[in-house]
C-alpha cells in the first residue's frame, strides 16, 4: 500500500515539476534548427530528422539507445549518456528503468520525447542513476569498430 501511495506522490512531483518546466522555459521540443542540424548526418541511408520526427511512432519502445547514438554523431561536442530513471523504475522495475539520451552545452536532448531539457530540470525530475557518459573521443578511442563507424557516419557528406 505505501508503496502504491510513494509511487503516486513521486509521479504527482514529476507532473508538476514538467509542467513548472514548460512554464519557466526550461522544457522545449526540439525546434528547426536542431533538426536542420540532424539532416545532415545519414543512418540508414535516412537522415537522422527523418528518424527523429517521423519513425519514431513506429518503432517498439526501448529505441532511446539507437536515438541517442543518432544524434550523437550529428555533433561532435555531444555527450551520449545511458542510465537509470527514477520514473522507468517505478513504471516497469528496476531492470527495465534503463534510458539513454544526449548532454550537450547544459542540456539534455531526450530522443523519446524529442524535448530539450535544461539539465539540472532534467536530472531534477527523472532522477537518474547508474550514469555513464562517452565523449566522441572516448567512442572512437573504444575500438577500431567504433571509430571506424562515427568516421564513416560523420563523413559521409564531407
Amino acid at each position: 500500500m505505501f508503496d502504491n501511495i510513494k509511487k503516486g506522490l513521486y509521479f504527482s512531483k514529476m507532473q508538476l515539476l514538467l509542467k513548472k518546466g514548460v512554464e519557466d522555459g526550461n522544457i522545449v521540443p526540439f525546434d528547426d534548427e536542431f533538426y536542420e542540424k540532424l539532416s545532415y548526418t545519414y543512418i540508414k541511408c535516412l537522415p537522422v530528422s527523418i528518424h527523429m520526427k517521423y519513425l519514431k511512432h513506429i518503432l517498439r519502445p526501448g529505441k532511446c539507445y539507437d536515438r541517442s547514438l543518432y544524434i550523437f554523431f550529428c555533433f561532435p561536442n555531444a555527450v551520449l549518456v545511458h542510465g537509470d530513471n527514477k520514473d522507468l523504475e517505478l513504471k516497469y522495475g528496476k531492470e527495465k528503468a534503463g534510458h539513454g539520451w544526449i548532454e550537450m552545452d547544459g542540456y539534455c536532448y531526450d530522443p523519446t520525447l524529442l524535448l530539450r531539457f535544461k539539465k539540472e530540470t532534467f536530472y531534477e525530475i527523472y532522477k537518474p542513476y547508474n550514469v555513464s557518459k562517452t565523449t566522441t573521443e572516448e567512442y572512437k578511442n573504444c575500438c577500431d569498430y567504433n571509430k571506424q563507424v562515427y568516421e564513416d557516419i560523420v563523413n559521409i557528406l564531407n
